[in-house]
């Protein structure tokens, strides 16, 4: 487990436990209704994240607050097996690497916690894990307009492969990193 210190926080990454999951859930709510552009982010219902995670579809990594004692981010991670939304589809990958690909799927932060980098920290927190467990390619998509999350994923070695539609007609651009 890493431990991230901050000027003025310090938190503590780690996988999520099955009692944080409606917390994560939660956070990531507060942080969709409170975003200006909706377009910019497609976040699966509650229902579906609680769903996800209890069945072990995808791990969620959580960035805990020491000194509020609350959780500050979210990651949540998706292996899409030979599923056809696996991205490895859009990008044109053999489809015999499909099991070597991960979906880095959802980042939030509650916006008293912005400007740490905990978007970044959680990110390559959960690419240490996949990476561990065998993971070469680690796929994600961001709205071709949000250069902040842009600007996050390229920082860190995401290059775009394409832009197309996804989740029901939102242009996304599809990002990968080859570990």
């Amino acid at each position: 487990m890493l431990k991230e210190t901050t000027d003025n926080f310090h938190f503590k990454l780690k996988k999520a436990a099955a009692s944080e999951y409606e917390a994560v859930v939660q956070l990531i709510q507060t942080v969709v209704k409170e975003m200006p552009n909706k377009a910019w982010f497609a976040a699966d219902g509650a229902d579906h994240t609680r769903m996800m995670l209890s069945l072990g579809e995808g791990t969620a990594y959580v960035a805990h607050c020491l000194e509020t004692d609350e959780i500050a981010g979210v990651f949540l991670t998706v292996v899409p097996g030979d599923s056809p939304e696996n991205l490895g589809n859009d990008i044109g990958l053999n489809e015999n690497l499909h099991p070597l690909v991960v979906h880095m799927d959802v980042a939030c932060v509650l916006p008293k916690y912005r400007g740490y980098g905990l978007q970044k920290k959680l990110m390559l927190h959960a690419e240490e894990i996949m990476k561990a467990k065998g993971y070469r390619y680690f796929c994600c998509t961001i709205h071709p307009e949000n250069k902040y999350s842009l600007n996050s994923a390229t920082a860190l070695g995401y290059e775009i492969q394409t832009i197309c539609e996804k989740y029901g007609g939102y242009l996304r651009a599809v990002l990968m990193k080859e570990i």
